[in-house]
């Protein structure tokens, strides 16, 4: 019995070196595998903080542009205005004619106006009526 215990000792030891290799082998197989997967991790984490920073951006660029659309419809016909007023100024058309342009011109900068200041508050958070609609 000593004899076949003594022997599979020194099998034990011959096979310590192999065992500790295959040891290290697997503690660096272990490493390479948290590493990639915090990487992933990392590149997922940074995936979505970019996207919900694009969503953030293009939502802020799209509530801006929405924001300015009216506002330039409104410069324009602020601008078609002026024109026929000089026109009528410069004796060029009738106070008929021109009143018949102006006045829905005039009109319509004033609803735009309107439009703008109301979704400017909803914009800031503001109440706005709910009946009514920004188109």
């Amino acid at each position: 019995m000593i004899a076949e215990n003594l022997s599979m000792a020194e099998y034990n030891l011959a096979r310590e070196r192999e065992l500790q290799e295959a040891r290290e082998r697997l503690i660096a197989s272990c490493s390479r595998i948290t590493l990639i997967l915090f990487q992933r991790a990392t590149i997922l984490v940074l995936n979505r903080t970019v996207s919900a920073f694009w969503f953030k951006f293009s939502t802020k660029l799209f509530l801006k542009l929405l924001h300015l659309f009216p506002r330039l419809s409104r410069v324009i016909l602020l601008f078609s205005q002026q024109r026929i007023a000089q026109e009528f100024v410069d004796g060029e058309k009738t106070i008929d004619a021109f009143l018949l342009e102006y006045i829905p011109k005039r009109t319509e900068v004033h609803v735009r106006t309107i439009k703008v200041e109301k979704f400017d508050r909803y914009l800031r958070g503001g109440s706005a009526s709910s009946q009514q609609t920004f188109y």
